[in-house]
């Protein structure tokens, strides 16, 4: 297995493994199955978008796997100097590839990349379904700091409030 630098080539297969890794654990997935589809756009359509912007955002933070000629995992970073935090914002192995380490592989290439620039601090989020993020990234020393909820509204559109004189 080869770990290397994010090539353009390689974002549509970021794009599908991805959707496939994300759509257990996916916030805009659920919010999906809960109220329809969001303003026309299937969540894995922004999901794909995400990866985009997360490559274009910052090239030399993303990093991909690649088994012979098969692309099977990668992961996006950004950072902010200022502060010394190395964000992950997406981490994703193909099904067939799972279990062997890779994710664990993704993420020290991450945090080597992150002490080159002089970060004090890795910064990952994940669902509390996602058990096997959850076992990863505390396996690896994570500590967990804070737990989110999400909430949903389906916001009626029957027109504006009557008004009262």
């Amino acid at each position: 297995m080869i770990l290397r630098r994010y090539q353009p080539a390689d974002l549509i297969a970021m794009q599908r493994i991805a959707i496939e890794g994300f759509a257990e654990v996916s916030i805009d997935r659920k919010m999906q199955q809960r109220f329809g589809i969001l303003g026309e756009t299937d969540w894995t359509v922004r999901k794909a978008f995400s990866i985009e912007q997360d490559v274009r955002r910052d090239p030399d933070g993303a990093f991909v796997a690649v088994l012979g000629n098969d692309l099977c995992g990668f992961i996006t970073t950004w950072h902010d100097q200022q502060t010394g935090v190395g964000y992950i914002p997406n981490l994703a192995v193909a099904s067939h590839q799972q279990g062997k380490g890779l994710g664990r592989s993704l993420i020290q290439k991450a945090l080597d990349h992150f002490d080159s620039l002089g970060l004090t601090v890795a910064r990952i989020e994940t669902l509390t379904n996602n058990a096997a993020g959850n076992h990863l990234y505390r396996g690896m020393g994570f500590e967990e700091i804070a737990q989110q909820i999400h909430f949903g509204l389906k916001i009626q559109n029957d027109g504006p409030p009557d008004c009262e004189p």
